[in-house]
């Protein structure tokens, strides 16, 4: 099962995001999915990312991985990325973004780990808890 058991590596690879210093990493989460255990999932919010732009499609970025030599997987996994901004972040949860659920699912069954968060990343953490609640 790849949740938790990768965290070493996903904070590797979170460190070498985190070294990008035109697009600062502001949240980045590490969360189980139950459909495809072996396979990894992360949420990065990072400043400026797509020009600060909000998807007209309402669906989050995403890039999907095999194993590389750097993140090693099972044949059967992936490592999946879901990258966004902090204003399409927003408008996602405030919208209901259907890209968004395995995110927010996770977090409701208390299935994933906070890897860093930069102040605005905190708020961006408060506001997918607060989404929780509300629901």
């Amino acid at each position: 099962m790849a949740y938790p058991d990768r965290l070493e590596d996903v904070k590797r690879l979170i460190e070498q995001h985190r070294q990008l210093e035109h697009q600062p990493l502001l949240l980045a989460i590490y969360f189980a999915q139950n459909q495809a255990p072996d396979s990894v999932y992360l949420l990065e919010v990072i400043s400026q990312f797509g020009y600060d732009e909000v998807s007209d499609d309402k669906v989050l970025f995403e890039m999907s991985y095999g194993s590389t030599d750097g993140f090693r997987l099972p044949s059967s996994g992936r490592l999946d990325i879901l990258l966004t901004n902090p204003m399409e972040l927003c408008v996602a949860v405030e919208q209901g973004w259907a890209s968004l659920s395995p995110l927010l699912s996770a977090v409701r069954a208390d299935q994933y780990l906070v890897i860093y968060k930069a102040d605005q990343g905190s708020e961006l953490l408060g506001l997918l808890r607060r989404e929780l609640v509300a629901a």
